[in-house]
């Protein structure tokens, strides 16, 4: 359950980094 969060936080972090 925690791996869900953690994995939608990462891919928020991701794109803003990528833009």
């Amino acid at each position: 359950m925690s791996s869900k969060k953690n994995y939608y936080k990462e891919k928020l972090m991701r794109r803003k980094e990528e833009k």
